[in-house]
């Protein structure tokens, strides 16, 4: 069985990715670094089938990216708005997309509603930006997916927010052996204990500024090291993305080890 969850090679778009190559192996967590406009929304949306490459392959669980729909019987997606009907309350949002899952995670939900406070008898419409986001994340979880593909699924939540979601995301792939993929340019301060330990960024566009990378503690995989403290300027051009091969491994993550 192919070992790898997401393959990309040389994926190209108009718009988004030019030349963009990397690999997500199975049962792994793997971040998409990137700042806005660089093509992550983009890349995603081919991976799921919605959109279609200029040129390039890309293939999801062994299978050629949009060629099936019965992938989506194994793949969860978040994208980066994050649709919830407006005109239902949360537990009815809940109870509406737990109908179509048949392995739905009764325990997780009910322990999620807690963690993230929830207001089941509130209208969507009427949910926070970060409360939409909780909510998207709990009913992508709790499918039973074999991987998980979220764009931008803290957007929106505060700091506490943000811990909850990727220690979640850690246990969805330590306790039950899940892959997940997901997209950000925001990062929780410091390294914490509760982030990621097995993680690879795509880099994309050389325009992450070194003392972010060592303020958050995330490799990023610039080419070269730069000078201490100083910023690696972003080419100017458009639509061109500047892509590194993901490394994966535990130290890399450690912010000790940046210098």
């Amino acid at each position: 069985m192919n070992d790898a969850a997401i393959e990309v090679r040389e994926l190209k778009k108009s718009y988004g990715p030019d030349g963009l190559s990397f690999t997500v192996p199975r049962n792994a967590i793997c971040g998409f670094l990137g700042p806005n406009g660089a093509g992550k929304t983009t890349t995603l949306r081919i991976l799921m089938g919605l959109a279609r490459a200029d040129g390039g392959s890309a293939r999801v669980l062994g299978v050629p990216a949009g060629t099936t729909h019965e992938i989506f019987e194994r793949v969860a997606f978040v994208p980066e708005v994050k649709d919830v009907y407006p005109f239902a309350r949360a537990d009815e949002m809940i109870r509406l997309t737990r109908g179509f899952y048949p392995k739905w995670d009764h325990d997780l939900e009910r322990r999620l509603v807690d963690e993230f406070e929830i207001p089941l008898k509130q209208s969507c419409r009427k949910l926070s930006k970060g409360i939409k986001a909780k909510l998207a994340l709990l009913l992508a979880v709790c499918r039973g997916a074999d991987l998980l593909v979220l764009d931008e699924p803290t957007d929106g939540m505060d700091p506490f927010g943000i811990e909850q979601a990727l220690r979640l995301l850690v246990e969805q792939v330590g306790r039950h052996g899940r892959t997940v993929f997901f997209s950000s340019h925001q990062l929780p301060e410091g390294g914490s204990e509760t982030t990621p330990r097995r993680i690879a960024w795509a880099h994309i566009r050389h325009d992450v500024a070194a003392d972010d990378t060592v303020r958050t503690g995330f490799p990023v995989g610039l080419a070269g090291k730069p000078a201490s403290g100083r910023r690696r300027r972003a080419p100017r051009r458009r639509g061109a993305d500047e892509v590194q091969e993901p490394s994966f491994g535990t130290e890399d993550t450690d912010p000790d080890g940046f210098g």
